[in-house]
């Protein structure tokens, strides 16, 4: 379902009120809505529907149910190349983490030619958040598709007790060490900054944060596609009051796994502090990423490198650094498009990840954002400014504005 980027604020509202309203209530409190929220009351319904649709799991019945299993190979470490899983042969591993392994691996039968991602969650006793993620993460994927989003194809259990899914193989880099390795200037790490975007965006409509946007979350081919992946702990909205925090009634256990799935240095305050998160929590992860990509290094400068406390103080307390003062050709518009995607309070972000694509558009175009006061010395600026970029064709320049290499070796380092 398309969304016009005019409504969002209010559906977004709506939609946070809808949190509150029991499910058997939802019809009644829609049947209500004063005047000025009533003309949205069949997208409303619409987008209750595909939460509804998503929490069930309705539209993958097919879809084996997953329990708890015991203890299996990826869990242990102990798989090979050449293993089989199920309909696969798996190749080679790409990926570990805390929830599991990622292996490129083949269909066994041959009915899909290339290769795909299996993705192996851990199985076995005490597992239970781990297979919730996995089915929450399943049910997700099955609902989205979209061009810079990696798809899944096949999801289940094998005879031993393995879950998998398998998924789109992206054979890429992530988006920063792609922007580095290339070179590229600020206009073209604009350019693939906004296929991100667009992915985030069809994935807010669908009611889905992701939670957890960094660069290795968000690989580019080859070809210069942006792919967002693993939806591990993303969440749909609203989902009846279950979100991270002091409104989601989970137990201590559960809040501490969601708190470390987390990474905390791409996750936003109300993350950091155990609240409830929303579409704008994915929008300041968006601002550090988009940080990051300009300057080669994060928004805080930490005096202890290695210090989870100090750096998640600096989230919620301390005011980030302004892109400029590391990259000084960044002073203006884009000081004040990073800043306000890294606005402390989630009300005084971008009311959506189109809203950010529409500055950065009008940027590229040498145009007026919606950031910086309007007024005529500014207008005229731009005009001047698109003159200038029409005579002068800065977009054919291959030249790197900032040595990439060493401003990656801070960030790695820590200073960011």
């Amino acid at each position: 379902m398309r969304i016009d980027p005019v409504q969002w604020p209010a559906l977004s509202r709506l939609l946070d009120q809808a949190l509150d309203v029991p499910c058997g209530a939802l019809e009644q409190w829609l049947a209500t809505l004063p005047p000025g929220d009533a003309v949205h009351r069949s997208k409303l319904r619409e987008l209750l529907r595909q939460r509804a649709v998503i929490e069930t799991g309705d539209f993958l019945v097919t879809l084996p149910k997953v329990t708890a299993a015991p203890a299996t190979a990826a869990a242990s470490g102990e798989l090979a190349s050449g293993t089989v899983i199920g309909r696969y042969v798996i190749e080679e591993e790409i990926g570990r983490g805390g929830m599991g392994a990622v292996w490129r691996a083949r269909r066994r039968d041959g009915m899909i030619k290339y290769p795909l991602a299996l993705k192996l969650p851990h199985a076995g006793p005490h597992s239970q958040e781990l297979i919730e993620r996995f089915t929450r993460e399943r049910d997700i994927l099955g609902e989205l598709s979209h061009p810079n989003i990696a798809r899944l194809h096949d999801a289940g259990v094998t005879d031993t007790g393995q879950p998998f899914l398998a998924l789109d193989y992206v054979p890429g880099l992530p988006v920063t060490d792609y922007c580095d390795d290339g070179r590229l200037s600020i206009r073209a790490r604009l350019r693939l900054y906004l296929q991100v975007l667009r992915a985030v965006q069809y994935a807010h409509n669908r009611l889905v944060i992701h939670r957890d946007l960094k660069p290795s979350n968000i690989l580019v081919t080859p070809q210069g596609q942006a792919m967002l992946v693993d939806f591990g702990i993303a969440k749909v909205i609203p989902d009846d009051g279950h979100h991270v925090g002091t409104r989601s009634g989970r137990t201590g256990a559960e809040r501490q796994a969601g708190a470390a799935a987390l990474t905390p240095q791409y996750a936003s305050p109300e993350q950091v502090a155990g609240k409830a998160v929303s579409t704008a929590s994915d929008i300041y992860s968006l601002g550090v990423l988009l940080f990051e990509l300009l300057t080669g290094q994060r928004p805080y400068y930490l005096q202890r490198t290695t210090s989870r406390i100090e750096l998640e103080e600096a989230i919620v307390q301390a005011e980030p650094r302004t892109p400029s003062m590391i990259v000084r050709a960044l002073r203006g518009d884009l000081d004040l498009i990073v800043l306000k995607a890294l606005k402390k309070c989630p009300a005084d972000r971008y009311n959506s990840a189109e809203a950010l694509a529409d500055d950065i558009e009008h940027y590229l175009r040498c145009e007026p954002v919606s950031v910086r006061a309007d007024g005529p010395l500014y207008r005229l600026s731009k005009f001047v400014a698109r003159r200038c970029r029409l005579r002068e064709q800065l977009t054919a320049a291959p030249t790197a504005y900032w040595s990439g290499a060493s401003s990656r070796s801070s960030a790695a380092a820590g200073i960011g």
